[in-house]
């Protein structure tokens, strides 16, 4: 004899209408964070041809990037993404706090060659930051699709 009252509730299909909303805060945190890396491989550049005043602020204004890519993994998790993107929002937090230690290698542990890896540290996140961009904004559009928004 079966016991139907312990049936198990199906679990939710489409996310919440906050979760949507937090997605959506999520996508535009990336496209501020690619804009800040321009800004950043500006400044750099600008600090290598113009004048080394550049590379002050572009050290000052990289704490940007540090808070944005935090707020990115707290919102990715709080906000229930699918695992794949949370665990590539990590990967971009990891790239960004490694890449600030780059530049920290070849003053404490005399390794310059270690340091050259700063700026493709920054290629890795720029691309990263784009296809996670993408990803989401493919997740945000198939639930619009499928809610018939």
């Amino acid at each position: 004899m079966e016991n139907h009252s312990a049936i198990a509730e199906k679990p939710r299909l489409y996310p919440t209408t906050r979760q949507l909303g937090w997605w959506r805060v999520y996508a535009g945190l990336i496209l501020f964070l690619i804009a800040d890396i321009v800004v950043q491989v500006f400044l750099a550049g600008a600090g290598i041809f113009a004048s080394g005043e550049y590379l002050v602020w572009h050290g000052y204004h990289s704490w940007l990037l540090d808070l944005v890519t935090f707020l990115l993994l707290l919102i990715g998790f709080g906000a229930r993404l699918p695992r794949p993107l949370n665990w590539l929002g990590a990967v971009l937090f990891g790239l960004v706090f490694s890449q600030a230690a780059l530049i920290h290698a070849s003053r404490d542990f005399r390794a310059p060659l270690a340091s050259a890896f700063h700026p493709v540290f920054a290629l890795f996140i720029f691309v990263l930051a784009f296809f996670l961009r993408s990803r989401v904004q493919q997740l945000i559009r198939a639930q619009r699709t499928e809610v018939g928004l």
